[in-house]
């Protein structure tokens, strides 16, 4: 039988028992791998950004109380991101020291720490920092939202969350990146917790 989870890298998608093995890495590598990467995996895994997204946050990006990131240059260009309450909780725990400055202090060797975390946690070779971004993704998918919503999500090419969104439909577009970063919370926990699906509204 074809194993979906382990089709090509840029379709690899972690399982419910790879998301827990993850989330147990995560609790126990810190003798290995530094504190703040371990928030960044843990980041990048509850909301499918780029890593070169993460690594380039800066505070003055980001509105905590809107949970709102506006990324100023990006693959797909300017972007505005949901953030969800547990990817929020992250941020939250970064020393904020200037707001010029990156959320996350520089790392020059993630894919070897991404490599360190899947180690301690079985996973195998082909596991990545993309298999998050396609994970959460596939993940979205699998509770019911829509491409564009995805897209939206995500950040990807083409399908950016753009001004417009912000007053009309910026709630449905949090609660959407809650219902997918609680799902991938509950996985990372052991447990598989399934979100209520908000589906994207559009302008009559």
């Amino acid at each position: 039988m074809h194993d979906r989870t382990r089709s090509s890298p840029d379709r690899r998608r972690l399982s419910d028992a790879e998301y827990a093995a993850l989330g147990t890495a995560l609790a126990v590598a810190a003798d290995e791998v530094p504190p703040h990467v371990l928030d960044i995996l843990r980041f990048l895994a509850l909301t499918g950004w780029r890593s070169g997204e993460a690594l380039n946050l800066c505070w003055r990006d980001i509105d905590l109380v809107r949970r709102i990131a506006v990324l100023p240059d990006t693959k797909s260009g300017r972007s505005l991101r949901p953030l969800s309450h547990a990817a929020s909780a992250v941020l939250r725990a970064q020393p904020r020291i200037n707001d010029a400055l990156p959320v996350f202090p520089a790392v020059s060797t993630l894919p070897r720490n991404v490599r360190q975390v899947a180690n301690r946690g079985g996973l195998p070779a082909d596991v990545s920092a993309h298999t998050l971004r396609h994970s959460f993704a596939s993940l979205a998918a699998d509770l019911g939202y829509s491409e564009p919503t995805i897209a939206m999500l995500i950040g990807h090419v083409g399908r950016t969350m753009t001004s417009r969104y912000l007053h009309g439909a910026d709630a449905v577009m949090l609660a959407a990146a809650d219902a997918v970063a609680d799902a991938i919370a509950g996985r990372l926990a052991g447990t598989v917790t399934i979100g209520t699906v908000i589906p994207l509204r559009t302008k009559p």
